[in-house]
């Protein structure tokens, strides 16, 4: 990509230079991953045109609106966010953005997620715990997962693991929850999510997630319904 977000040939620029994967952006007759940008105007308009880019290529409609702002959260922690009072996907600056955007299919999915979020705002969709998990299993039940990296995946399924632990604090039902690991097991990732018990309590849950590559726990943490 140029500087302005639009698509060029790295032929053209550096003969038989190989990006792979890795979103590039040129400046200056060089080439970055998003996660090297400064906070220029010129760098969040290139970021903004290509978010654009990915959620078109990813289904969202015309007239979608996407552009950059910060957020509480660093960029490392939550990409990008969406804003019911105007709707708006924004790629999160605060920190820089972030190095998850630097692969292809995480900034698809990413933007999958985000235009998720604008058609449940347009719906009429009530924002809530339940709610975001079902955004989640959407996401990751589009075709735009399956190619990301590992540690993206496992980013994206603790997130959604925490939303679940969330529910449980919040007193939502114990199959509103089951129905939720459910259908993520359902998905074929290569990742199973089981709990610690067949009852539960408020508070009490703990969710182990498996792949054959391991296990580890989703971390909870307090977030706002």
């Amino acid at each position: 990509y140029d500087a302005n977000g639009n698509q060029v040939e790295i032929s053209e620029m550096f003969g038989d230079t190989r990006v792979g994967n890795m979103v590039k952006i040129q400046m200056d007759g060089k080439l970055y991953s998003p996660s090297q940008l400064d906070n220029s105007v010129g760098s969040n308009k290139a970021i903004a045109n290509i978010a654009k880019y990915y959620a078109k290529a990813v289904g969202a409609e015309n007239g979608t609106i996407v552009g950059t702002g910060a957020t509480d959260e660093k960029s490392s922690e939550n990409p990008a966010f969406t804003c019911n009072f105007d709707n708006v996907a924004r790629i999160n600056n605060n920190g820089g953005f972030s190095p998850a955007l630097d692969d292809i299919d995480n900034f698809k999915s990413t933007m999958k997620h985000e235009i998720l979020h604008q058609k449940n705002n347009i719906n009429g969709v009530k924002s809530n715990f339940e709610n975001h998990a079902e955004v989640y299993l959407k996401q990751m039940a589009d075709p735009s997962f399956q190619n990301t990296t590992k540690n993206y995946k496992e980013q994206i399924i603790g997130s959604f693991g925490n939303y679940l632990l969330n529910m449980n604090r919040e007193g939502y039902g114990q199959n509103a929850i089951d129905s939720k690991i459910e259908t993520f097991n359902s998905l074929n990732l290569g990742y199973q999510i089981s709990s610690n018990t067949m009852r539960y309590y408020p508070g009490t849950l703990k969710l182990t997630v498996q792949s054959a590559n391991g296990s580890f726990s989703p971390n909870y943490t307090k977030l706002k319904n």
